[in-house]
C-alpha cells in the first residue's frame, strides 16, 4: 500500500470516527473541508514553487516530521476546519502559505507563510492577534540564519503562526490530525535514508 492509499484510508477512517466524536451535523453545519495529511515523500506532496523549492520543503518536512495539510484553507479558518469566506485571502500579508501538522504533536498544527517582505507585515501581526495565534519569524530572509528552519522558500520571510484555540483546546484540525496519525501511523525513513 502506498502513502496515497494509506492517506485515503486514514481520511475515511477519521471522517467516520470524527463524526462519532462530534454531532453528526458538525461537518455539514460548518462546511468543513476534507483533510488529507500528506507525508513529504508522497507523490501528492506539492507546493507552489519550482522543483528546488519543493525539494527544500520536502527535506525540511522530513527533518522535522511535518505533514502537509491538504484540503482546509491555509488560514485560521482551516485550523478551525471551516471554509474561508474570502477563499484564503482573509489575511492580505500571506503569500506562499500552507498549514503543517507536526507528526509527533499533531494537535499543534501551524500556518507557515512566506511573503516577499523584510519584516512581518502589520496585517499578519493583527491577524495573529485577532485569531489567538502566536506570530514568530527569524526576521531574516536568508535560510542559513533562520532559527526555526522554516526559510526554505528562497527570497521570502518565513512567518509561523501557531497556538491553541482559546489557550485551552486544540484546533479542530489538530483534533482530527491526532486521530488520523494515531490510527494510521506514517512510516518515516531512517535519517540515513533521507541524506
Amino acid at each position: 500500500m502506498d502513502y496515497g492509499e494509506e492517506q485515503e484510508i486514514m481520511k475515511r477512517y477519521s471522517d467516520g470516527l470524527f463524526s462519532q466524536l462530534h454531532s453528526g451535523s458538525w461537518d455539514g453545519w460548518f462546511g468543513a473541508p476534507d483533510l488529507r495529511l500528506i507525508p513529504p515523500l508522497a507523490e501528492k506532496f506539492c507546493l507552489y514553487g519550482g522543483d528546488d523549492t519543493i525539494e527544500r520543503a520536502r527535506r525540511w518536512a522530513l527533518a522535522h516530521r511535518y505533514l502537509l495539510a491538504d484540503g482546509p484553507p491555509s488560514c485560521a479558518h482551516g485550523l478551525l476546519m471551516l471554509s474561508c469566506p474570502k477563499i484564503t485571502k482573509c489575511c492580505g500579508g500571506f503569500d506562499h502559505t500552507s498549514v503543517w501538522v507536526p507528526y509527533d504533536e499533531p494537535w499543534q498544527p501551524f500556518i507557515l507563510t512566506h511573503p516577499y517582505r523584510h519584516e512581518v507585515p502589520a496585517s499578519v501581526l493583527a491577524y495573529g492577534e485577532a485569531h489567538g495565534l502566536d506570530v514568530s519569524s527569524s526576521g531574516r530572509r536568508e535560510r542559513a540564519d533562520d532559527p526555526f528552519g522554516d526559510g526554505w522558500y528562497e527570497g521570502t520571510l518565513p512567518i509561523r503562526l501557531s497556538g491553541t484555540l482559546n489557550m485551552n483546546y486544540p484546533w479542530p484540525l489538530g483534533t482530527r490530525a491526532t486521530v488520523m496519525t494515531r490510527a494510521f501511523p506514517v512510516r518515516w525513513p531512517e535519517e540515513a535514508e533521507v541524506q
